[in-house]
């Protein structure tokens, strides 16, 4: 399976193509095909077994430099440590997760957060992801 870096996918399926490329990679059969660079914020590290792969593949929303948030990827040394919060669809279960000051959020942080959802296309009532939105609230969509 290869991420296809243009769609959405759930969590599970992330895993799994970084797991089953991981599993090529290992036995000589294909490279390590992500359709992306995915290495560690923390650390630059790129995933070296599938636990690590799986690690890497959860999102999390970190403050960027410019007062806004971005989604960075940790490997299980680096996680933040502290508070951690989580943003869970309601359809689905998945969401990216959040530390430190974004998951203690205030007004501010919580301002900033909805922004990102908005933006990333989430429906904040749920809230709901993209894919589980669509589907739910779209069912008979024409395109």
């Amino acid at each position: 399976m290869l991420v296809d870096v243009g769609k959405s996918v759930t969590h599970g399926e992330r895993v799994q193509a970084m797991s089953e490329a991981f599993a090529g990679f290992m036995d000589g059969r294909s490279s390590l095909r992500l359709g992306r660079s995915v290495h560690c914020f923390g650390c630059g590290a790129p995933p070296r077994d599938p636990s690590q792969a799986a690690d890497l593949a959860t999102p999390w929303l970190v403050p960027a430099d410019d007062g806004s948030v971005r989604i960075a990827r940790y490997c299980a040394t680096c996680a933040p440590g502290g508070t951690v919060g989580e943003i869970e669809c309601a359809g689905c279960g998945d969401g990216p997760l959040l530390a430190g000051e974004l998951a203690e959020a205030d007004l501010l942080t919580g301002a900033v957060i909805d922004a990102w959802l908005a933006a990333s296309g989430w429906r904040p009532v749920g809230p709901w992801c993209p894919d589980c939105d669509s589907a739910v609230h779209e069912p008979h969509r024409r395109t």
